[in-house]
C-alpha cells in the first residue's frame, strides 16, 4: 500500500464481484496479501512465491487495481471501481453538498 493507505480502505474489494478476478485476497496485521487462485503454496527453490502468484505480476487487471490504489480513481468512476475509504469520501463531499442546498433553499424561503 502506498504510504498513508490502509489495506481496508485503499483496496478496491468490489472488483471482485464485477470480474471474478483470478486471485484472491486476506487481510492481517493491516497487511494484503494476494494469492493466485490456482496457488500451490510451494515455490520453487531459491523463489519466495509458486508460479502462479508470480505471474500475477503480469496480469494487467491487477495493474490496474494498483495504479487505481496508488494514484486514485476519477469520481464519476463506477463504485466498484472505489475502494472503501474513496467512497466514505465521496458520500461526506455529497453530503456536504446537498446540506448546502438545503440550507440555500431555507434561506431563499425565508426571504420571500
Amino acid at each position: 500500500m502506498p504510504p498513508g493507505k490502509s489495506a481496508h480502505s485503499a483496496y478496491l474489494f468490489g472488483l471482485h464481484d464485477e470480474f471474478g478476478d483470478p486471485w484472491d485476497y486476506s487481510v492481517a496485521g493491516g497487511q494484503l496479501t494476494l494469492h493466485a487462485r490456482g496457488c500451490r503454496k510451494k515455490p520453487r527453490p531459491g523463489q519466495d512465491k509458486c508460479a502462479e502468484c508470480n505471474g500475477l505480476s503480469q496480469n494487467t487487471t491487477l495493474q490496474g487495481v494498483l495504479d487505481h490504489i496508488e494514484f486514485g480513481v476519477h469520481e464519476n468512476s463506477r463504485l466498484a471501481y472505489h475502494g472503501v475509504g474513496g467512497l466514505v469520501k465521496m458520500i461526506r463531499k455529497r453530503t456536504g453538498q446537498v446540506n448546502s442546498l438545503r440550507l440555500q433553499k431555507l434561506n431563499d424561503s425565508q426571504e420571500k
